[in-house]
């Protein structure tokens, strides 16, 4: 295994920076001045200290000059000093390929992958391997969800009016040329054989790569949907990952000058989310693990500029978990995940998807059965999301989970306020299930201004039944007069759903004895 670089990437800039610092103070930066200044900085020994000047010579990013001295007691003297190399001077073992490793970020032995620019130590990839294997994310498969029943109509006859009004669920929680080869190697992958097991001639990033469940998503589709990602975690770092997070000032030979230069000799892809933005921006991206790679990428480039134990490290792992939190979200169901971002108004939840989601009654411990949609589904448990409220996410044990045909009294539901409000926009949900044209028509709204484009023909009049003490009145809607034609359409109908199980419950508790057992159906039209 080839040493391509001897020298850790945070000591070595200790040790330019106890020569700019020399400098900087008009003395020379002898042996001793750097020693003393690595032990002040880096809080290391003597012979650590001096490990790491000797292995920033061997590295050639260090510069060894025999000076004259020209005062003090040694004037005339000649004198050990270092220099760093010149910006101009061209890199050394520029062969494309990292000098540290993808996993641990440091120098020393390591191997280059067979695909890629990255470079890896056998250690660190024995420790990945073993963490796939023991996850089970290879040649893992996920459980398919049954869709029968899915457009069933529940029925309100419970009788119980305990108000739910708590609705609060656990949450689950050179750079051109790189960018172009990114693509490349990452196609190469995907057309490559075998593609259960870890392959250890291939660095981590393009394991995963290979190993990760394909998503088959449009290319203009998925860049709009990684906007929403980026959008989300950019915050966690600063614009340009050289900047600090913290509020001591910068050295004075920190400038823009010496920073590029220290960019390009420590840093073999440079990659923020400047960069990431502009790749979705020009719908670049065709694969999830193509922005996960870039997003690995950035916190790899951060690990060697500010060091593992850094503010700025800590940072970007954060900011790693979002986006795998939200790129699952996105893999689970597209739909879902555009809606929840977009927002276009205040009953997105009801939209249906392309591929329709089971709905279930869920039970959280300590609150009643629930309507909802199961997001994800494995053999003991199911990721749900629930009707009303804000939405909340539990993953439930599937004794907890009950068919929506079943009726409302034999899951044993509490019927209040909140609850009418959640089986009102279950019904609402299930009645744009069952009429796809009419979502055509009610959805044609543009999704930034929300208003009715001038270019659209006018829309028919929508009507829907409502019950009210017995009486079947004609809820009328004009479409072609509305400024935000989904938003009263659904709220008409969620409205007149909403009176419907009121109704109901009205008409049950005011039932003589022996009409107790009869139910009252909900009529929509």
């Amino acid at each position: 295994m080839p040493v391509r670089r001897s020298t850790d990437p945070k000591p070595l800039q200790y040790v330019w920076d106890a020569i700019r610092s020399a400098n900087s103070q008009k003395q020379m930066a002898d042996f001793q001045r750097i020693i003393k200044y690595l032990q002040r900085n880096d809080y290391c020994t003597t012979a650590q200290a001096e490990l790491y000047l000797k292995q920033s010579l061997e590295d050639g990013l260090v510069l060894n000059l025999n000076k004259t001295t020209v005062k003090g007691a040694k004037v005339g003297l000649q004198v050990e000093s270092y220099k760093i190399p010149n910006y101009e001077l061209p890199l050394l073992l520029d062969d494309g390929k990292d000098w540290y490793c993808i996993d641990c970020h440091l120098a020393g032995d390591v191997i280059e992958c067979r695909v890629c620019f990255r470079v890896y130590h056998m250690e660190c990839a024995n420790k990945k391997q073993n963490i796939y294997i023991r996850n089970g994310t290879v040649g893992s498969k996920e459980v398919s969800i049954d869709l029968k029943g899915i457009n069933d109509v529940i029925d309100i006859t419970n009788d119980n009016d305990a108000p739910v009004n708590n609705n609060k669920h656990n949450k689950v929680d050179k750079q051109s040329d790189n960018e172009t080869s990114a693509t490349n190697y990452i196609s190469l992958l995907m057309r490559e054989e075998n593609q259960t097991e870890y392959d250890s001639s291939l660095c981590s990033i393009c394991n995963m790569c290979k190993l990760e469940p394909r998503s088959n998503i449009d290319k203009e589709e998925l860049n709009y949907l990684l906007s929403f990602v980026h959008t989300r975690i950019k915050a966690w770092l600063p614009a340009s990952i050289t900047d600090s997070m913290s509020m001591e000032p910068k050295p004075e030979w920190m400038n823009d000058v010496e920073i590029n230069w220290r960019v390009k000799q420590l840093f073999r892809t440079p990659m923020n989310m400047i960069v990431i933005e502009n790749k979705i921006k020009q719908k670049q991206y065709e694969y999830l693990v193509a922005f996960k790679a870039d997003v690995l990428t950035i916190q790899h480039n951060v690990a060697i500029y500010h060091g593992i134990e850094s503010q700025e490290y800590g940072a970007s792992e954060y900011m790693l978990e979002d986006c795998r939190h939200d790129l699952v979200e996105l893999s689970n169901c597209l739909d879902c995940y555009k809606h929840s971002n977009e927002k276009i108004n205040n009953k997105w939840f009801c939209l249906p998807c392309r591929v329709p989601h089971k709905l279930v009654w869920a039970k959280q411990k300590g609150y009643p059965y629930w309507p909802a949609k199961v997001l994800k589904e494995t053999e003991d448990t199911c990721d749900v999301r629930f009707f009303g409220g804000k939405y909340e996410r539990s993953i439930l044990q599937k004794i907890y989970i009950k068919p929506i045909t079943m009726k409302v009294n034999d899951v044993q539901a509490k019927k209040g306020s909140a609850f009418n409000k959640a089986v009102g926009e279950l019904l609402l949900h299930q009645k744009m299930l069952s009429n796809p044209n009419d979502l055509s028509l009610l959805t044609k709204v543009d999704r930034k201004k929300k208003s009715l484009n001038s270019s659209e023909t006018a829309l028919p009049i929508v009507k829907v039944m409502q019950l009210d003490t017995g009486k079947k009145q004609n809820v009328t809607i004009d479409l072609s007069k509305s400024d935000d034609i989904f938003e009263q359409s659904a709220q008409a109908l969620e409205d007149s759903f909403i009176a419907q199980a009121s109704v109901t419950h009205k008409r049950k508790r005011s039932q003589s004895p022996t009409n107790k057992g009869k139910t009252t159906q909900l009529l929509l039209l």
